[in-house]
């Protein structure tokens, strides 16, 4: 069994390489201004965001998207319409002033974030009855 981490054994996701490239060179890095892509249907536009999540952080780069229904309004996995045309929203900073912007967000308190890393002891779910 080859030793290091599993992941390191899969080629990486380039697929959206091309979109980080030319929301840098449109100034779109850290203005906190969307980039609204049309997708045939949720599912391309989820894919599609997790691509551009890859890409972004493989770069070193922070970004932020999500799946918006015709309306704009984000759509999650139990969507009204999974076949109807979907839009992929996208933004990018990069990683120190999303920091920053983080910081400033919840004064420093981690008790404030959307997701708290420190915090532990919350039971997780099992299947298992344990």
């Amino acid at each position: 069994m080859p030793g290091g981490h599993p992941n390191a054994r899969h080629p990486a996701d380039t697929r959206a390489d091309p979109v980080v490239a030319r929301m840098i060179e449109d100034g779109y890095l850290g203005t906190g201004e969307s980039l609204d892509i049309a997708m045939p249907t949720h599912d391309a536009a989820n894919e599609g965001r997790l691509a551009f999540n890859r890409s972004a952080r493989r770069q070193n780069l922070s970004p932020a998207a999500w799946v918006a229904d015709e309306t704009g309004e984000r759509c999650y996995k139990d969507c009204a319409d999974p076949m109807a045309p979907h839009y992929l929203r996208l933004r990018l900073w990069a990683k120190d002033a999303a920091r920053t912007h983080i910081f400033r967000a919840t004064g420093g308190d981690p008790s404030k974030l959307k997701y708290n890393p420190w915090q532990r002891g919350t039971k997780r779910y099992s299947d298992s009855g344990t």
